[in-house]
This record gives C-alpha cells, structure tokens and sequence, in this order.
C-alpha cells in the first residue's frame, strides 16, 4: 500500500483536479435535490392553495430549465473526472510495470530460473491490470462519497432541526 502510495502523490496535480470534480459534482447533486424539492412543494401548494397553474406552470419550466442545466454540468464534470481517474489509474500501473522490470533486471540468474517466464508475465500484466482497474474504480467512486456525506448532512442541516432528528 505505501508503495501505491508512493505512485499516487506523484500524481498531485491531477488528483487535486479530480477531487475538485467529484466535490463539484457532489455540490450540483445536493443543488439539483434542491429544485427537485421546490417543484414538488410547488405542485403540493397548487392542490392545496390557491395558486395558479399559470404560476406554477411558470415556475415548473424554469426549475426544469435549471435542473437540465445543472444536469449538464454534471455529466461534463463526471467525464473530465473520470478522465482525471483513468489518466492517474494508467500511469501508476505504468510506474508499477517499470518498478517490476527494473526489480526483475536485479534478478541473478539462479533467481531467473526459479521464477519461470509465464509468472512473469502474468505479474507484469494481469496483476498490474487488476491494480488499475481497482485503483480506477476507488478515485471515481470511493473518493466522492465522503464528500456525498458531509453535503448531505450539510443540506439537512439547513433544512432544520426537525430533519436532523431523522438522522
């Protein structure tokens, strides 16, 4: 792990673009919640009181105009961090194939023949497939859902202390 480690804060620049994406997208979530929200408490007060529907009307077209658009943004800021995630996840398995080859070009020719050639191979591409693969899984999915759960308590948070008691 600490090797992997290693291989990530290499990669600075780009693990702060992607962090900066998923807290993005983690903030146009909770935004979009929020007109989802209003619209159904529009259509509540329209059966209830006395609202017009040209009003509600009005107001149900421009929430369905913003929420496209936060929609939008979302999937473009989804892509560029699932860009972010592959580039990161292919150049430390990249780094990692080097660390194998360099180590196996250390190797003296009594420890070349215990290893054979196939279990070679197999470490320097399955193992290392499976490590990106896995590593591309945890930067896109792992990394937002602590921020997922402090906006969450964030929005029941100013949404009342009545909400807060649910949790």
């Amino acid at each position: 792990m600490k090797i992997l480690g290693k291989f990530l804060l290499r990669r600075k620049k780009g693990l702060l673009l992607l962090v900066f994406c998923s807290i993005f997208v983690v903030a146009l979530s909770l935004l979009n919640t929020s007109y989802i929200a209003r619209v159904t408490d529009d259509t509540y007060r329209v059966t209830k009181e006395s609202i017009s529907k040209n009003a509600y009307l009005s107001g149900l077209t421009d929430a369905t105009i913003i929420m496209v658009i936060i929609m939008l943004v979302m999937a473009i800021s989804n892509i560029a961090s699932g860009y972010f995630a592959g580039k990161i996840s292919v150049s430390v398995a990249e780094d990692i194939r080097n660390a194998i080859y360099e180590k196996a070009l250390t190797f003296s020719l009594k420890e070349m023949n215990d290893i054979s050639i196939p279990s070679m191979i197999t470490r320097s591409t399955g193992d290392v497939i499976s490590i990106q693969n896995a590593l591309y899984l945890t930067l896109t999915t792992a990394l937002s859902v602590p921020f997922l759960i402090v906006g969450g308590i964030l929005g029941v948070l100013s949404l009342g202390k009545a909400l807060l008691a649910l949790l």
